[in-house]
Formats: C-alpha cells, sequence, structure tokens
C-alpha cells in the first residue's frame, strides 16, 4: 500500500476549512425562532426560549467538566465560551470551533446505538468532548500568545488547529472516558471490539494516521489518540498529556513541530515514541482478549461482507434478509440478500436508516432527513415494491416498529424522548408513555400479534431497563422486565421470545429473554452491532 503523504500548506489549509466550516454552520440554527441567552460562571448559553431547562442542563454540566478540564490541560480559556444549544439536529453529536471565537455547538439528541451508547449521561460526556477541544483549541503560549495578543485570533497564531486530528480527538475522548465506571469510550467494548480486529490485521503506522486517509475504522483518530494518550501516563506520569499538549501550543501555524513534541514529556521523538506505544498496545489488546478467546467465536457462516457499514438488518418471511449497506462509495442501498450471499438492491435510503419487518412482511423505514431547511430530522417511510412511500414529515421519530395495524415509535423533542403511536398511514399522533426527566428511551420492538411494544430505556446513565407496553391503551404503563447496569441496545422479537445486543464481559452479543431467564445466543470476539431476531426456520442474523 502506498505511503499516504501530505505538506503542510495543504494541511493548514484543510485545517482551516474544518474550522472556518464548523463555524458557518454554527450560524445556521433556524432564524426564525426565538433565541435567547443566559450566562454562567463560564459559559454564555445560547437556546430557543422555550428549551430554558435544556439549556440549564447544558449549562450544569458545563461547569461541573470545567474544572476537570482546565486543571487536566493546565489552561483556562480567555472570556465566556459561547455554547449553542441545538434541538434541530437527531443525530447524538457535537462541535467546537475556537474562530471566530472559542464557540461549541450542542446537539441535544442522546446516542440509541454504537460507540457512544454506555453508562454516561450524555450531556456530560459530550460537554467534556466538547470543552477539551475548546480549551485544548484555546491554549497558546511563547511567539504565537505573543502574535495573538498583537494581531488577534488569526489562525496562523492557533497552534493546535493545527496539530493531527488524532492529537485533537485523542484528548477529548481521553478525557471524556472513566474506565473503571464502564463511561467514556476508552477501554469501553466498541473501541476495545475494534482493537481486537486492528490487532488481528495489524494496527495502523504513524505516517497513515498523520495523513487521515480512508483507512478503516472510521474513528480510527479518537481509537488510536485516546489509546495514545493512556499510553503517556500510564508508563510515563499522569502529567505527561498535559506536557506533550503544552509544547506543542507553541508552535507556529506554519512550521508545526510534530515529531519533537514528545521529546520534553518522554525523551524520545515521536518515531520511537510510536513503535513503542503500538508495542504495549499490542500487549494490553492480547492480554484483555485472552478471556475473550478462549472460546472459540459461535457467529455462523458470513453471509456477506466485509462492508464500510451495515447500519440495519431484518428477517423477511421465507428466509431472505432485508440490510441496509452501505459501501462506503456509493449511495447507500436497501438491498434483499438471498441464500447465495449475493444483495439485490431495491432502492436508495439515507445514511443510519434503520428498518423494521412485521410478521407479514411489511417493511417500515426510519432515516434523516433534511427538514425546513435547518433540520435533520428522522422520519418514516413505507417499502412498497421497489421504492419507499413518505408517512411523515418532519417528526423526529428516530426508530418505530408495526404493531398490527399502528405504528409504535420512539419520538425525540428537544433531546428529550417518548413513545408514540400512529395510524398505519403515519397520522393521528398520540403520545403513549412520556418517560421522567433523566430517563431516555433507546429502542422498541413489536410482539408478533401487535398488541404489545417492548422498549429500552436507560435511567439516570446506568440503570438499563427492558419494559413492555400496551399498544391499545391511551396511555401506557410500563411493565418491568429486565433490569441490568450494561448497555443494551437492537431490541426484535424472535421466534422464542425478545432478542437484543447486551454488553456483557467487555462484549456485545446477542441474547434472548424467554420466561424470565437469559441466554445468550452469540459469542463475538469483537462486537455484534446489529440482528435480526431469530427466524421462523430458528436461524439468526447478525452484524459483526
Amino acid at each position: 500500500r502506498p505511503r499516504m503523504r501530505s505538506t503542510w500548506p495543504a494541511r493548514a489549509f484543510a485545517a482551516l476549512m474544518l474550522f472556518v466550516s464548523a463555524a458557518a454552520f454554527a450560524q445556521s440554527a433556524d432564524p426564525w425562532a426565538d433565541w435567547q441567552t443566559a450566562t454562567s460562571e463560564h459559559f454564555r448559553v445560547h437556546y430557543r426560549a422555550a428549551q430554558r431547562a435544556q439549556a440549564e442542563a447544558v449549562a450544569r454540566a458545563a461547569e461541573r467538566v470545567y474544572p476537570r478540564v482546565t486543571e487536566a490541560l493546565q489552561w483556562k480559556p480567555r472570556g465566556r465560551t459561547e455554547v449553542v444549544v441545538y434541538s434541530e439536529i437527531d443525530l447524538a453529536n457535537g462541535f467546537t470551533t475556537p474562530l471566530p471565537f472559542n464557540l461549541m455547538g450542542i446537539f441535544l439528541a442522546p446516542p440509541d446505538e454504537g460507540q457512544l451508547l454506555d453508562n454516561t449521561p450524555w450531556l456530560d460526556l459530550l460537554l467534556v468532548h466538547e470543552f477539551t477541544h475548546a480549551v485544548h483549541l484555546d491554549k497558546v503560549r511563547g511567539v504565537p500568545k505573543i502574535l495573538q495578543n498583537i494581531f488577534g485570533n488569526v489562525v496562523w497564531f492557533i497552534p493546535n488547529i493545527f496539530a493531527p486530528g488524532w492529537t485533537l480527538e485523542g484528548i477529548a475522548t481521553y478525557m471524556e472516558s472513566e474506565p473503571a465506571a464502564g463511561r467514556g469510550r476508552l477501554q469501553g467494548p466498541m473501541f476495545e471490539a475494534w482493537l481486537r480486529a486492528e490487532r488481528a490485521k495489524g494496527f495502523i503506522k504513524l505516517a497513515e494516521l498523520n495523513a487521515d486517509g480512508r483507512t478503516l475504522p472510521v474513528a480510527k483518530q479518537y481509537l488510536y489518540g485516546a489509546y495514545f494518550y493512556e499510553f503517556l501516563a500510564r508508563k510515563y506520569g499522569a502529567d505527561k498529556p498535559q506536557a506533550f499538549i503544552e509544547r506543542y501550543s507553541g508552535n507556529i501555524g506554519f512550521a508545526p513541530r510534530l515529531h519533537s513534541g514528545p521529546y520534553d514529556a518522554t525523551g524520545k521523538m515521536m518515531d520511537t515514541l510510536w513503535d513503542e506505544f503500538l508495542a504495549d498496545l499490542a500487549e494490553q489488546v492480547d492480554r484483555r482478549a485472552a478471556p475473550i478467546k478462549a472460546k472459540a467465536e459461535v457467529l455462523g457462516e458470513r453471509v456477506l461482507g466485509p462492508l464500510f457499514d451495515i447500519p440495519a438488518i431484518g428477517a423477511l418471511p421465507g428466509g431472505d434478509l432485508l440490510a441496509v449497506l452501505d459501501d462506503g462509495l456509493g449511495a447507500t442501498k436497501l438491498s434483499r440478500i438471498g441464500a447465495d450471499g449475493r444483495p439485490q438492491p431495491i432502492t436508495t435510503v439515507n445514511f443510519t436508516a434503520r428498518i423494521d419487518v412485521a410478521a407479514d412482511g411489511g417493511v417500515l423505514v426510519a432515516q434523516p432527513d433534511l427538514c425546513n431547511t435547518f433540520y435533520l430530522a428522522y422520519d418514516l417511510y413505507r417499502l412498497e415494491g421497489d421504492s419507499l412511500r413518505q408517512l411523515t414529515s418532519c417528526a423526529h421519530l428516530r426508530r418505530a416498529t408495526q404493531a398490527g395495524k399502528a405504528i409504535v415509535a420512539l419520538q425525540l423533542d428537544a433531546g428529550q424522548t417518548r413513545l408514540v403511536r400512529l395510524n398505519a398511514d403515519g397520522g393521528d399522533l398520540q403520545v403513549l408513555y412520556t418517560p421522567a426527566t433523566g430517563e431516555e428511551l433507546v429502542d422498541l420492538a413489536a410482539s408478533p400479534d401487535g398488541q404489545r411494544v417492548s422498549v429500552i430505556g436507560r435511567r439516570d446513565g446506568s440503570d438499563w431497563r427492558l419494559t413492555e407496553f400496551d399498544v391499545d391503551k391511551p396511555t401506557a404503563t410500563p411493565r418491568l422486565l429486565l433490569r441490568r447496569n450494561s448497555p443494551m441496545q437492537g431490541l426484535r422479537h424472535g421466534r422464542s421470545g425478545l432478542e437484543f445486543i447486551a454488553l456483557d464481559g467487555g462484549v456485545y452479543n446477542v441474547w434472548r429473554l424467554e420466561g424470565g431467564a437469559l441466554q445468550r445466543l452469540t459469542h463475538a470476539h469483537t462486537s455484534v452491532v446489529a440482528q435480526a431476531g431469530t427466524a421462523g426456520d430458528g436461524s439468526l442474523a447478525t452484524v459483526v
């Protein structure tokens, strides 16, 4: 494989465009909304007038993380940090830019799958990550600091804008994590699964990571960066991540010095230190993977792949599979997969589309759409032949299931989730259940007869519950089926009972709840990320 190279002018221009684009995006919030501003000790929060409670929660979370981050990086941002609270985007994310001033964008939508789904309350995880970025990018010393005092916040005098992406995302991911408490991504189940996969194929070289090419995994900057800072702290001292950042914070933008960056902290140049890091990482991964690999994988035969992503999969009556397939190059496709493993594209769908297959073969699709110019909202579609018929518009229905003649869905409203019921055509929306503050609804599945809906929810960060509701009641009261202290997701009603993806022993696998007893159905050496539920013939399709 040819080595990827990039020159500093190209890197500098790319970095500049990244932060200018982020700043432009920050101004794209709905201008017709009634925006208000409130200040706390260290932050200025901008929010919709009707979302004062959410703004106060963001401010409290931001103030909680302020001392933790500023003490760790030995730097306090100059003046208040601006925070914009977004309810327009149905994605768990956020952004930070130092241009034209320190600004964080906070998306209220909590995660419902993937690497961000852990025992951390969403706002706490997001705020510590984004505020670490804000402090890191604001940190400056030496000549650049003098030039900033003269010329202002000019891009060339913001040294850490020009740092490789893995050093920026790595420290933010490292700071968000508390492995012992199951919080954050460092040593979390998805990152550990990726590391086991990376160990098997060979770790990424430093030059390739610096170039940030198309090498998988997509989250490689977060993954390698977080474990590098953990290595620095564990091998050289708890203060060494900050010392590494301190050195880089004195660089002039057009003359970045990564190679010598860790010398003051470790006495070694970056290439030597990176080789030491990868050797240590291999040892750590092998040790933690030993109990998992002591048992052979139980996953069945591979039908399809590898692919860039397979966000969702379902079992069709008759034995075929329905899957959302993304090859990383063309459009994402909803495809039918027969016994020969060959996908037959049906129609184009948007990224992260979710599917629900009813007992009669009816297919419901929830996918994000651009709404009213300023929104990215999940809406519902029904598959009819080889095309999708839109059922809702700007409804923020992130997950849905077919319950007889009705549709039951999880709706987002300014970061809060609630259980709603609609008719078969997506109209007549009624609220079935509104959780208390601090509870998030993650996933749902309907019983084969359509009378009941089961829901995975999380309370106060680490109290995971599987509950059941009656669909035909005007307001639903949850019945507790299962309670755990670790994440659950990917809920399906299989042939023999409720099946879901649950974390146990550091790995996500498929489990079945039948008659009050739990049974594990898979044993992955990496991670199960989606599953179709056991089909009528007893087969189980998974994405790993």
